[in-house]
């Protein structure tokens, strides 16, 4: 399975603990960051760091899920402009998209059934992934965020989706 975001142990993690603070350079607000049962929107950057909650997960498939559900509905009500339709026109949109903010090396992740089209770079089947979902995003997944899984929790901060992640959507 390829990740979405950047895998990470954070050593002495209390599985029982409430929040735990991240550093976030300020300049990539929103954050999209784990709560006890979902995931938040947090603007406000400006101390350098953000707040995030350990949550109960079924997968990390859900999880990633979740994530992208996120953003889309982030995306469209921020006017992004990191949606598109699901077609080798709309996925060439998403890798434009993020080449806009410099990011020249980016993965196409799709599910098992593959993609509309090749493509001269990466492409990853995710079986996380729906066939009416492709989603691109930086080859080095630091650049948008990190997931750390601790026995049946997670703990996730997503610092860059607005320049970091587009996603082609289909009918489903």
């Amino acid at each position: 399975m390829s990740e979405l975001l950047k895998v990470i142990e954070i050593p002495n993690l209390n599985p029982n603990a409430l929040m735990v603070e991240f550093p976030v350079d300020p300049r990539l607000s929103p954050a999209l960051v784990s709560s006890t049962r979902d995931f938040l929107w947090v603007s406000n950057l400006k101390k350098g760091s953000v707040k995030a909650a350990l949550r109960d997960y079924y997968s990390p498939e859900q999880v990633y899920q979740d994530i992208i559900h996120h953003v889309i509905r982030k995306g469209q009500q921020s006017q992004w402009e990191n949606v598109h339709p699901l077609s080798e026109e709309g996925i060439q949109e998403c890798i434009s998209y993020l080449q806009e903010f410099g990011i020249d090396e980016v993965e196409i992740l799709c599910s098992l059934e593959g993609i509309p089209s090749p493509f001269d770079i990466s492409v990853v089947k995710c079986s996380w992934l729906m066939p009416s979902q492709v989603v691109v995003v930086p080859k080095d997944r630091e650049f948008l965020g990190f997931i750390s899984f601790l026995e049946e929790k997670c703990i996730s901060v997503v610092h860059n989706a607005a320049r970091g992640m587009a996603i082609a959507l289909g009918q489903k």
